[in-house]
């Protein structure tokens, strides 16, 4: 049988410490890829956001990495930018 009691949250840190990091250090290259394809294009949020088919909300989002995207979103946003 699986023992699956909760821990203590800094125990839990301490187990799951380098993937923690690592999952921050992938969505900060994530919102540093969107940012720089914006740019290279030379779009405003607006115009970014309507190639992407998202709203200007949701592009500041990305860039900034106060969201979490999901698989399914990066590839929607990924065939978009094609």
């Amino acid at each position: 049988m699986n023992d699956k009691r909760l821990v203590d949250p800094q125990e839990w840190i301490n187990q799951n410490y380098d993937d923690v990091f690592e999952l921050d250090d992938l969505l900060y290259e994530i919102s540093m890829k969107i940012f720089d394809e914006r740019i290279r294009r030379g779009l405003n949020q607006k115009e970014f956001a309507n190639l992407l088919g998202v709203n200007q909300s949701m592009v500041s989002k990305l860039e900034s990495g106060e969201y979490n995207p999901s698989i399914k979103q990066l590839y929607k946003i990924s065939k978009n930018l094609i």
